[in-house]
This record gives structure tokens, C-alpha cells and sequence, in this order.
């Protein structure tokens, strides 16, 4: 298909490559600093007016068809705010960012937070639910730091590789977007060149195919091994960590393209295998009513 948009994108005069061009840059835009926090924009002020008290207000990516956020920072947000039962809602949109010009960002009684775990930090703090982990000892605490950090800055960089420098038409499907061939063209180019900059500069793209998957194959290891026979990874209750984990887990397990790092959970690590489904009940249990039912036009 993309030698076929190629073909197609090089025939065309120049007035339709800049209209098509225009279109495909808008996107890839939208696509980048919602999933990724790629912007040069940012909301000004605050958006919900008429907002409630104590209720959280959540912009993030709208829903995917797949699994209810396909950005590991919105999908664990939400699920924080479910575990620990504050009423929120929702404001799906490609059209409001916050004041860093990212995704997610939360607004409480008329303040804008920026920044998942900023926000997740100042709830535990508003809503006073030091309780929550009131179980952990220093141990697990300091566990749960180190897990972050392996979960959102080493397997989730091997995750943004293989879901857009190797499975970039699986990647569109997967956002329910409804693109044409020109614009999966156009793009797919503009995207690629940037997330490549991104993984090479987080340091994990320099690597060659095989070392990124052998390092995506050792962190799940890692989480594996810390799991056990637990149903969670500290016990049988989950908490912030399983949140966490189970964010970036999730991007690749419910992807609908086949893809390495659910190869290796299902076949090598059958209990996060296990885990991912657990967590899914536990938190989701309206799942399939959550899903993105009609794709959305660009």
C-alpha cells in the first residue's frame, strides 16, 4: 500500500500535493501531540466553565475501537481516577490541549493540571487518599518508582517503535481513524521522521531491530518475575504500579496487528498475560461500551 501511495503522491501536480500535504500535516499534528505530547499549541485558560465541584474533568485522546485509549498516559489517568473512585468526565477531543500543549490534563474547581502523574500526584493530595498505599512498605514503595520508570521509559519506548516505524497502517486502525490513501501517504512520512527522531533521542531507536525487542523482551521479563504467582504485584489488591504497568501493557496486547511484545506475553509470559486480563475486569468492567464505535474522519 505505501509504495502504491507513493506512486500515487509523486503524479500528482504540485497544488495537489500542497492541499493533500496540508491535510496529512494537520493530522499528523493531532496524532503526535495527542498520543505522544508532540504540540507547539496549548489551551489558554480554563475550558469546562460551568464546571462542578470536586468533579475531575479529563481531556484526553478519544476512545479507540480497541481498547478505551490508545495513549498509555490517558489510559492510566483514567483508570487512577477509577481506582480511586472520584467521579469524573470525560472530554474525548482533538481539539483542547492543556497549558504545555499535551494529553492528558485534568481540570478540578476551575484549575488546569498538566501531566499524568503531576495530576495523579495533586488528587492524592486533594482528595486525601494516602490510604491507597497506606499497605506498601518503603520497599514496595521504592519498587513502584523504579517499575514506573522501566514501564513508561524503556518498554513503552519499544512500544511507540513498533507501533509506528513497523506498524504504522495497523497503528491508524487502531486509533479508528479514517484516512485516505494520500493522507496514510503523507503522514505516515511526516510521522515516521518524527517518531524516529523521538526513539533515537530517547536512545533505544540507535539500536538495531533486534536489540530494541530484546530489550522490550528483558523489561517484560523484569515484570514478570516481580509479579510471580501474585495476582497483583504486591498481593492480592492492586495499586498505583499495577496501574501503571498495565497502562503500557495494554498498548500492544490490544493492538489489531499482530506485534512482538504480545507474542512474547502470550507465549513466554503467560502471567502478565494473565494480569492484563485481570486488571481489565477489575477496572473495566464496562469495557466493550467504552470502545470507539464509529471511526473518525480527517
Amino acid at each position: 500500500m505505501l509504495a502504491q501511495c507513493t506512486e500515487t503522491w509523486n503524479s500528482l501536480p504540485l497544488w495537489g500535493k500542497v492541499a493533500v500535504g496540508a491535510g496529512g500535516v494537520v493530522l499528523a499534528g493531532a496524532t503526535l501531540k495527542n498520543v505522544y505530547g508532540v504540540s507547539q499549541t496549548h489551551e489558554s485558560g480554563i475550558i469546562c466553565k460551568n464546571w462542578k465541584n470536586d468533579v475531575v474533568y479529563l481531556y484526553q485522546f478519544p476512545r479507540s475501537p480497541y481498547l478505551p485509549n490508545a495513549s498509555p498516559f490517558c489510559l492510566k489517568l483514567e483508570t487512577f481516577l477509577r481506582y480511586a473512585k472520584i467521579d469524573y468526565e470525560v472530554i474525548g477531543s482533538m481539539n483542547h490541549w492543556s497549558k504545555e500543549g499535551k494529553l492528558p490534563f485534568i481540570e478540578l474547581n476551575g484549575v488546569q493540571y498538566h501531566d499524568s502523574d503531576f495530576a495523579m500526584e495533586m488528587l492524592v493530595d486533594h482528595f486525601k487518599l494516602d490510604h491507597l498505599e497506606a499497605d506498601l512498605t518503603d520497599e514496595q514503595r521504592g519498587m513502584t518508582r523504579a517499575m514506573f520508570k522501566l514501564a513508561e521509559q524503556s518498554l513503552c519506548e519499544a512500544m511507540i517503535y513498533n507501533r509506528f516505524l513497523e506498524n504504522m497502517d495497523g497503528f491508524f486502525k487502531a486509533m479508528g481513524f479514517s484516512v485516505n490513501f494520500l493522507q496514510r501517504a503523507i503522514v505516515g512520512r511526516f510521522l515516521t521522521k518524527k517518531i524516529r527522531a523521538r526513539v533515537n533521542g530517547a536512545g533505544i531507536g540507535r539500536h538495531s531491530r533486534e536489540e530494541i525487542y530484546l530489550i522490550a523482551k528483558a523489561d517484560l521479563e523484569a515484570f514478570s518475575l516481580l509479579l510471580g504467582d501474585n495476582e497483583y504485584f504486591f498481593g492480592n489488591k492492586p495499586h498505583t504500579v499495577d496501574i501503571i504497568v498495565w497502562s503500557v501493557l495494554c498498548q500492544s496486547y490490544y493492538m489489531p496487528f499482530d506485534n512482538l511484545i504480545r507474542t512474547y506475553i502470550i507465549t513466554h509470559f503467560t502471567n502478565l498475560d494473565a494480569f492484563i486480563t485481570r486488571m481489565k475486569e477489575h477496572f473495566w468492567p464496562d469495557w466493550d461500551q467504552m470502545l470507539l464505535k464509529k471511526p473518525v474522519k480527517i
